[in-house]
């Protein structure tokens, strides 16, 4: 009997075994397949946005620093609309003049207060500040941190530290600080610096109000915290976009089509960014040319150019180009197109870089898209707005809500999210629907058009120096990435 219970036992045991083996084995599949399920799909899904904000990254209470200073919090400034826009951060709104005790106000500035620091004056917690726009309008003082997306609050230098928003105003009976608040339906932002090439290192950068913040108080105090983190998988220092692609082909000259053009360059461009030690997206690297279906109305697609940059959540993107003219000219040139409601700083340095590595020559194309040499920025002006109206009364649909100055190029455009006023929502039947519309985060694009395809002798020259073209395009980008490091 006894012997009969040892069986027993035994073979229980031995079962109990191998069905711990065989669990250990199918989790051991399942998680293999669930993370190849995972990696493939990021590709698929909307990058970070419904991420919880890490805020233990870096110690904060910022719920105990409100408490303690409640009369600064009882007056706060109400954001009307805030974003990111490549690596700058900028907000706007407006405070009524009765809250300044009706003082003339002489300068107001951006501060970044360490909630951290020990210190009961305010001005001594500030860590960072920059000096902003503010313009009295009757009763009110409107506040923009810049009159131009690209600049504002610098994001890539920011130490590790968890910091409390505040205005510093100038006022004729000395200096106010007032917090700010989120007064917008706008997410929390989750920004990822450029690849630091030295120590191969990057910070995440969270621009947020808390949840203890919302559930206990009657308004979104704003806050930013910043600590090392490694770059999530899906998540890209620079965008590499070859313009065309599939069936749209672009500008075409003899044989020469623009989109194989355009590749060739974009995948040296995205091979020397690499070399160099950022991480880098390419739209396309010339695959999708079996597809038939793959052409401009895709972009906004599953894998569509709009679609992969916007998911990278890249600070930089360039779409590279080759320009066509119907009329006679003598002459090609470098065109490098940026936003309309930003500066030239990034068109500017890309193109004195590729005019110098491909000892090549600006564009003479004059007009009201000129900027400045070489520079231009194509926005809605008449033609355009009659001609998106036309559109919509084509197809039967509300006009988008477009402005005068807002950018017509769409690469430009809808990687920008609302600061630069993307709209492709899916009401055009043609188009698909651009998922970041409203993102208020956006990546700073330039369109690079490297010469004329319709200019035998400028399309002859490009074709004999095109790593030229792409080392200028390189320099110009790290240049500008470098330039207040």
């Amino acid at each position: 009997m006894r012997r009969l219970k040892s069986k027993v036992v035994k073979v229980v045991i031995s079962i109990m075994i191998l069905s711990m083996l065989s669990g250990c084995n199918s989790k051991k599949k399942d998680n293999k397949e669930s993370s190849s399920s995972t990696s493939k799909e990021s590709v698929q899904t909307e990058t970070n946005d419904n991420k919880e904000i890490n805020t233990k990254a870096v110690n904060g209470d910022e719920c105990k620093y409100i408490e303690e200073r409640k009369d600064e919090y009882s007056n706060c400034f109400n954001v009307k609309k805030f974003f990111v826009y490549g690596t700058h951060f900028n907000f706007e709104g407006s405070i009524s003049l009765k809250k300044l005790d009706n003082k003339k106000v002489e300068s107001v500035s951006l501060c970044l207060v360490n909630i951290a620091k020990d210190e009961k004056d305010v001005s001594k917690r500030i860590e960072k500040a920059i000096k902003i726009n503010s313009e009295v309008d009757g009763k009110k003082v409107k506040i923009k941190s810049s009159s131009t997306i690209n600049n504002g609050l610098f994001l890539e230098n920011i130490k590790e530290g968890t910091y409390a928003f505040y205005l510093a105003i100038k006022t004729e009976g000395g200096n106010v600080y007032i917090p700010l608040a989120n007064d917008t339906k706008e997410k929390d932002i989750k920004y990822y610096t450029v690849t630091n090439l030295k120590d191969k290192s990057n910070k995440e950068i969270n621009i947020y109000t808390p949840k203890e913040v919302k559930k206990n108080y009657d308004k979104k105090y704003m806050f930013i915290k910043c600590h090392k983190e490694k770059l999530p998988d899906d998540v890209y220092d620079i965008v590499i976009d070859p313009g065309h692609g599939g069936t749209d082909v672009g500008a075409i000259h003899e044989h020469y089509y623009e989109k194989n053009l355009s590749l060739d360059v974009a995948k040296m461009v995205y091979e020397k960014l690499k070399e160099k030690g950022y991480k880098v997206l390419i739209t396309r690297d010339g695959s999708e040319e079996t597809n038939g279906e793959y052409s401009v109305y895709s972009t906004y697609e599953e894998y569509g150019r709009v679609t992969l940059a916007c998911k990278a959540r890249a600070k930089y993107a360039l779409s590279i180009h080759l320009n066509s003219s119907e009329a006679d000219m003598d002459k090609g040139g470098v065109q490098i197109y940026c936003s309309g409601k930003g500066d030239t700083s990034m068109a500017r340095r890309l193109c004195d870089n590729l005019v110098e590595e491909a000892n090549t020559y600006t564009s003479n194309l004059a007009g009201r898209l000129l900027r400045e040499e070489g520079v231009y920025s194509h926005t809605f002006g008449d033609t355009e707005m009659s001609e998106i109206r036309g559109i919509a009364a084509q197809y039967g649909f509300k006009p988008y809500d477009i402005k005068y100055g807002d950018d017509y190029l769409y690469m430009i455009r809808e990687l920008g999210g609302i600061s630069t006023n993307a709209y492709t929502d899916g009401r055009h039947p043609d188009y698909g629907k651009n998922k970041w519309v409203n993102a208020n985060y956006g990546i700073e694009c330039c369109l690079c058009e490297l010469a004329y395809m319709s200019v035998e002798d400028d399309l002859n020259y490009f074709l004999d120096h095109k790593e030229d073209y792409a080392e200028g395009l390189v320099k110009g980008l790290v240049e500008e990435i470098e330039k207040d490091n």
